[in-house]
């Protein structure tokens, strides 16, 4: 098995380089509204909360809660054996839910694949968009993924079934979690989770008594969604990679029993193959308007269409120019709810993207912020192309929030 990862490890790296475009990610559905950093430093992680091996607890259906909440996009694998669970039972666990005023400014978030593929990190960056002034909100280094020949599991971002195109859900509201997924190298069984700032991975499988409770029950696989801006985790099991099942549980209960199922055509997931969302096509939420509207990007067209989707009607408007020779992308919603923030820089080339403010209307020019932050985008190819989405091997940036 341990053959088998490290030899997936490579073809994945490999398979970053040929990779093109760029992306970005906000959080927040559409019964509940939510709104949404750079540099490679490493900080603090929340506590593993272990249950004792007993009968699988039963999920609860949508329609046995009385929240309904979601995520969306394709997991992996999941799953632990006996002597994994050894540690004291817990009861419940209670997560801490900040309040979003505590970190104010366009928030912004840097990847760094580059320096070394196998022990990323990710820095989270306010911006005050008044005087350009900025600093390190949060930082986040998976240093596991560079011991696999001396751990039994590593630990990997949970950016693969992000359901923002900025990765927004990545993050909890104060950005001091993210989003995690745990590989057990021995059988490839894995649980969704996230880790705090210091690199300590909360596994929300076993606090949540999910794992395969014997060494002769099926593998688990389980992987981190995100978060969600009203105070819910999502994560998904995998079965179908195409058409995982979804699931959502409160941060504050965190107990066996408590998560839920959550339909793909919830807002909180807006599955691409559901039929309720088939309309937006390619286009990829990074920023919640209000409860019928949110910013979008299409990413079949290189991140370069930043548009305005309205759900009642269905319709998508451009309100960012699509011509020229600009790559642009993350746009988010400003607190008056009317300015947008987007990252942007030349379609070809090597330059790095600079902050670009506009209105939603899309009919006034969009302005460059003045300010010294500089976040990096990778690029790859000869013409160098700008990176779309996180990938090993490569730099990535977009904005996650403007608050």
């Amino acid at each position: 098995m341990r053959k088998r990862f490290l030899v997936t490890m490579l073809a994945v790296v490999l398979s970053a380089t040929v990779l093109v475009g760029c992306g970005s990610g906000n959080d927040a559905p559409a019964e509940a509204m939510a709104s949404s950093p750079a540099a490679d430093t490493a900080t603090p992680m929340p506590e593993e909360t272990p249950v004792t091996a007993a009968t699988e607890a039963p999920k609860m259906t949508e329609s046995e809660s009385v929240n309904d909440d979601g995520f969306g996009r394709p997991p992996e694998d999941e799953c632990v054996s006996d002597d994994w669970i050894g540690e004291e039972p817990t009861e419940s666990t209670e997560v801490a839910i900040t309040e979003p005023g505590e970190v104010e400014g366009i928030i912004i978030l840097q990847a760094n694949y580059k320096s070394n593929a196998f022990a990323p990190s990710f820095v989270v960056s306010a911006v005050n968009p008044d005087t350009g002034d900025y600093y390190t909100v949060s930082s986040f280094v998976f240093e596991h993924v560079a011991r696999v020949n001396e751990t039994e599991s590593i630990i990997e971002p949970g950016y693969k079934l992000s359901r923002y195109s900025n990765y927004r859900d990545m993050f909890n509201e104060d950005f001091t979690l993210m989003a995690a997924t745990k590989t057990f190298l021995s059988n490839e069984a894995q649980h969704a989770g996230w880790v705090d700032q210091s690199g300590e991975f909360f596994d929300l499988t076993v606090a949540l008594n999910e794992q395969a409770q014997s060494d002769f029950d099926p593998i688990k696989y389980y992987n981190a969604v995100g978060f969600t801006q009203d105070g819910y985790f999502i994560y998904a099991e995998v079965t179908d990679y195409l058409h995982p099942t979804y699931y959502m549980v409160p941060l504050d209960n965190i107990t066996p029993g408590a998560s839920y199922e959550v339909s793909g055509d919830s807002s909180y997931v807006m599955d691409v193959y559901s039929d309720v969302w088939k309309w937006k096509s390619h286009y990829y939420i990074t920023s919640w308007i209000n409860e019928n509207e949110f910013l979008a990007v299409n990413r079949s067209n290189g991140m370069s269409v930043c548009s305005r989707a309205n759900i009642s009607d269905q319709s998508i408007t451009d309100i960012i120019p699509t011509g020229g020779s600009q790559t642009s992308w993350s746009p988010v919603i400003g607190p008056d709810g009317v300015s947008v923030a987007f990252l942007s820089t030349a379609q070809r080339g090597n330059d790095n993207p600079s902050i670009y403010l506009t209105d939603i209307s899309g009919a006034n020019a969009p302005s460059k912020l003045g300010t010294a932050y500089s976040p990096i985008c990778g690029r790859v190819g000869d013409n160098g192309t700008v990176m779309e989405v996180i990938s090993p091997a490569y730099y990535y940036t977009s904005i996650l929030e403007w608050r």
